[in-house]
């Protein structure tokens, strides 16, 4: 598959270890977030039992603050800015789909990062029309949960330079 003397795998592994070591540092508010969240995220049966309990709401502040947006974060949970900063402040709990979607914005977060190395490259990717998702912009698939699974998915054939 690949030879000793091809780049890319290199390349990809290098960014991988430089993402872990920034994930990893204090330094890092993205890495504080996702490690909030590791464990509801490690696998999709994890993601369906934490959403079920239903995530505090100061998850959607984080969330928020992983992709710089809040407005579009609030659409796509289709509830107001206002509403979720009520919850905030009254210590709630979400209810199941909107702790499975913000829980799974979290690991599309961190797959992204993991492929693309910066956070600008990621938000650039969400926002134009993607090859692989039928030239749909991956951001506009975040409204259903079968579209983040799809952006899931092409993430990772990403990764894997399966860009076909």
């Amino acid at each position: 598959m690949y030879k000793k003397s091809d780049k890319f795998p290199i390349l990809v592994e290098n960014k991988v270890r430089l993402f872990i070591r920034d994930m990893d540092t204090k330094k890092s508010n993205e890495g504080k977030i996702i490690k909030k969240y590791e464990s509801a995220i490690e696998n999709p049966f994890a993601t369906v039992l934490a959403a079920h309990e239903g995530i505090p709401a100061t998850a959607y502040g984080d969330v928020a603050k992983l992709y710089g947006f809040k407005e579009r974060i609030a659409q796509l949970l289709d509830v107001s800015v206002k509403t979720l900063k009520r919850y905030q402040e009254q210590n709630k709990t979400l209810n199941a789909i909107n702790s499975e979607m913000l829980l799974k914005l979290v690991a599309i977060f961190k797959k992204g990062m993991e492929v693309f190395g910066e956070k600008q490259a990621l938000i650039r990717w969400l926002d134009k029309p993607a090859f692989g998702l039928g030239n749909n912009t991956p951001f506009n698939l975040m409204k259903t949960s079968d579209g983040m699974d799809l952006i899931m998915e092409e993430l990772t054939r990403i990764e894997y330079g399966d860009l076909a």
